[in-house]
C-alpha cells in the first residue's frame, strides 16, 4: 500500500511539474511583463512572417547547381524633362547566359537597345574572383580585372590606393549564424539588464493583452550609449570591417556618436513608449511612440496582420510613410507586392508598387523571376526643375533560370582576354587610346 501512495505522490508531482512547465514555456501564465515583452518582441513571428521553405532550397540550389538562364529588363521613363535621361525612355535590356556559381563560373551576352536606335552587344564573364566585360567598341578580347594586386594597379591609373587591400576579401564581411545569434544575444542581454521590471504594464482589452514600456528620454539615451561603447570594442564587428578600414577610425566615429549623444540635453517630461500587442498567443502589433509633454512627436506601428505586414509612421497626427508587404502562394508560384507611400510638408510625394514573382518555384525547376517596379512622384509644379509636377518610372525584369547538370564556360586565358593587372604601362596607354578611338572621342 505504501508503494502504490508513494508512487502516486510521484505521479501527481511529475504532472504538476510538467504543468507549470508547460505553463511557463508555452503560456504566459507565470512570466513578468518583462519576460512577455521580451519574448514577444525577439521572437520569429515577424522575421519569419515571409519566409518560404521553397524559397530558401531554391536559392540553395542556384549557389549549388549549374543553370542557364534567359531574360529581359525594359524601363519606361513619362513625365521627367531631362535630355540626359531621354535616351532610357522605351529601352530594353535582353541577357542570355549560363552560371555555376559552385566552381565561381559565370556569363552572359547582353544586349541594351535603346530608344533612340543606340544598341550596346557586351559579354560579361566571371573566373574564379576575375571580372571580364567584352565588346566590340573596345576589343574583341575580354578586358579582365583580377581581384590582386589593387593597389599597384590603382597607382598605374595615378589613384589613391592608401585605404585599398592588394585584395577584397568578399567572404570575410559575411556573418554566420552562430555570430548572428551571438550578438543577438548580446545587445538583447545589454536592453533586458537595464530596463527594470517596473518600467513594464500590462492589461487586458478585449482579447488582446498589451504590454507596454514606458522608459524616459534620458533612460533611452543612456541605453544607446551603452550599446555604443560595446559596439566599439566588439571584436565581431570590427573582424568584418572592409579591408583598408582602420580599426581606429571605426572607434573614432563610434566616440563621436558617443560624444554627441552625452551632450544632448534631455527632459524628463520626453518619454518614449513601446506597445506590444497580443492575441491568441501570436504578436499582432508593435508601437513605438516619442513623446514630448505627453504628445505624440513621432510613431512606429507595425501591424502582422494574416498574410501582410503594415508598417506606418506619424509626425504627429500626420502620415509620413505607409508600407504594406503582402506574401501570396499560387499553385507553384510565390508572389511578394510591396507598396509604399511618402508625403513630406512640401507636398512632394512617393508612391512605389513593387511586384516580385517566382514563377514554379515550389517545384524549383524551370523558375521565371519576375520583378515589375513603378515609382510615381508628384510634387508642386511651380518648384519642379525637371518635371512638369509629376512623374513616373517602371521597370520590368524576368529572368527563366533553367537547372542543368554541367555547363559550358571557357576561363580566361592570354587568347581570350587582356589582364590589365599585369598590363604594362604602355599596354594599358594603347588599350585606353584604342577604346578612345572606337568610341569617337578621338
Amino acid at each position: 500500500m505504501k508503494k502504490k501512495i508513494l508512487l502516486l505522490v510521484l505521479l501527481i508531482v511529475l504532472l504538476l511539474g510538467a504543468g507549470v512547465a508547460y505553463a511557463y514555456f508555452a503560456t504566459d501564465t507565470f512570466k513578468s511583463e518583462k519576460e512577455m515583452f521580451f519574448s514577444y518582441l525577439f521572437s520569429d513571428e515577424l522575421s519569419n512572417k515571409f519566409k518560404e521553405d521553397k524559397m530558401v532550397e531554391y536559392f540553395d540550389k542556384k549557389l549549388s547547381t549549374p543553370y542557364t538562364n534567359k531574360g529581359k529588363v525594359t524601363v519606361n521613363i513619362d513625365g521627367i524633362e531631362d535630355e540626359e535621361l531621354e535616351i532610357l525612355k522605351e529601352s530594353e535590356i535582353s541577357f542570355e547566359g549560363q552560371v555555376d556559381n559552385s566552381k565561381k563560373l559565370e556569363e552572359q551576352k547582353i544586349t541594351m537597345d535603346f530608344s533612340k536606335g543606340f544598341n550596346i552587344p557586351v559579354k560579361i564573364k566571371r573566373d574564379g574572383e576575375a571580372i571580364g566585360v567584352q565588346t566590340d567598341f573596345i576589343d574583341k578580347k575580354y578586358v579582365v580585372l583580377k581581384n590582386e594586386n589593387l593597389k599597384a594597379l590603382l597607382a598605374k591609373f595615378d589613384v589613391d590606393s592608401e585605404n585599398i587591400p592588394d585584395k577584397i576579401d568578399f567572404e570575410k564581411s559575411k556573418f554566420t549564424q552562430k555570430e548572428i545569434a551571438e550578438l543577438s544575444e548580446k545587445y538583447t542581454k545589454i536592453l533586458k539588464d537595464n530596463l527594470e521590471d517596473e518600467l513594464f504594464s500590462k492589461e487586458k482589452i478585449d482579447n488582446q493583452t498589451i504590454i507596454t514600456l514606458k522608459i524616459t528620454e534620458e533612460k533611452v539615451k543612456d541605453i544607446l550609449i551603452k550599446i555604443l561603447k560595446e559596439l566599439r570594442e566588439d571584436q565581431t564587428i570590427i573582424s568584418k570591417l572592409p579591408d583598408g578600414f582602420e580599426v581606429s577610425d571605426y572607434k573614432d566615429e563610434i566616440d563621436e556618436l558617443i560624444s554627441d549623444l552625452e551632450d544632448e540635453t534631455t527632459d524628463e517630461n520626453n518619454t518614449c513608449e513601446a506597445r506590444i500587442f497580443v492575441e491568441s498567443k501570436k504578436l499582432k502589433k508593435c508601437e513605438i511612440a516619442f513623446f514630448e509633454e505627453e504628445k505624440a512627436e513621432a510613431t512606429l506601428v507595425i501591424e502582422n496582420l494574416d498574410n501582410q505586414l503594415s508598417i506606418k509612421v506619424y509626425e504627429e497626427k500626420d502620415l509620413l510613410l505607409e508600407m504594406n508587404i503582402t506574401k501570396k502562394v499560387e499553385q507553384d508560384d510565390v508572389i511578394l507586392t510591396i507598396n509604399m507611400k511618402a508625403n513630406s510638408e512640401d507636398d512632394e510625394n512617393v508612391e512605389i508598387e513593387a511586384t516580385v514573382r517566382y514563377k514554379n518555384v515550389l517545384k524549383s525547376d524551370n523558375v521565371e523571376e519576375i520583378y515589375n517596379i513603378k515609382v510615381s512622384y508628384s510634387e508642386d509644379e511651380e518648384y519642379s526643375s525637371y518635371t512638369n509636377g509629376k512623374a513616373e518610372i517602371s521597370l520590368n525584369f524576368s529572368n527563366l533560370v533553367t537547372f542543368t547538370n554541367s555547363v559550358e564556360i571557357e576561363g580566361f586565358n592570354e587568347d581570350n582576354a587582356i589582364i590589365i593587372n599585369n598590363a604594362t604601362d604602355e599596354e594599358i596607354q594603347a588599350l585606353l587610346l584604342k577604346i578612345y578611338k572606337n568610341l569617337g572621342l578621338l
